[in-house]
């Protein structure tokens, strides 16, 4: 999963206004009037299919590698075809500063661009497969029903996981550094920190998305489209 973490920091020498005496206050002090600071984070929310695209140059044995490089071929399988999708998130987030007068910073998050979709979406047909036979046909046709299940959980999660990012979102608060130097640094610590909330929400769709493939790739489903193209063949003997 591809993880982007950009930071925009804009230094604003607005000063608040308090008295002497909060000058002696302590950084707990400061932090809880840094949390106080009212907020309104934008957020942007995007995502995408990605493109899909159809590969034959790889064998059998080289697809049966492959996807057991990827954990989702038993000891024994071949596969003749194979789907597979990245599932990508990119974050930035953006900060304005306010400084106190005690050279105190809050960091206020500003901005929250959000990018959780597929890349490379790919259907991956042996190259020994003739087209237009039982066989090719069977293979391809559930390929694409993999590929289709990918589009379905991505239409059915992404609302959900909007909604979740959106709660987040509201609830962001600035956060208190002690002085300029820490800003980055600071603000390197704010996108870590709802960064986890957000890749936890990926890494459940990518779970479910897992579940529901499991569905069509087992050995009862393989036996049943093995023995489609075995009646096949056998009705259509010269």
């Amino acid at each position: 999963m591809k993880k982007i973490f950009f930071i925009l920091t804009i230094l604003n020498f607005l000063t608040f206004k308090i008295s002497v005496a909060q000058i002696e206050r302590t950084d707990t002090d400061f932090k809880s009037l840094c949390q106080n600071v009212e907020t309104s984070v934008k957020l942007n929310f995007y995502t995408s299919y990605g493109k899909l695209r159809y590969d034959n140059s790889y064998s059998r044995s080289n697809l049966t590698q492959l996807g057991k490089n990827m954990g989702m071929f038993e000891e024994g399988d071949l596969a003749s075809g194979l789907a597979l999708v990245d599932i990508a998130s990119e974050y930035e987030l953006s900060t304005s500063s306010r400084k106190m007068v005690n050279n105190a910073i809050c960091i206020i998050p500003q901005e929250l661009s959000v990018y959780i979709g597929f890349q490379n979406p790919v259907i991956y047909l042996a190259q020994d497969l003739i087209p237009d036979s039982c066989l090719y046909n069977l293979v391809l046709r559930h390929e694409q029903i993999h590929q289709q299940i990918n589009v379905n959980a991505l239409e059915y999660f992404i609302p959900l996981i909007y909604q979740r990012v959106k709660l987040i979102t509201k609830n962001m608060k600035p956060m208190y550094v002690g002085s300029e130097h820490q800003i980055k640094s600071g603000t390197n610590e704010m996108t870590s920190f709802y960064a986890k909330q957000i890749n936890s929400l990926v890494a459940e769709f990518k779970q479910e998305i897992i579940e529901e493939q499991r569905k069509l790739d087992n050995r009862d489903q393989y036996t049943l489209e093995s023995n489609i193209c075995h009646r096949y063949n056998e009705e259509h003997k010269q």
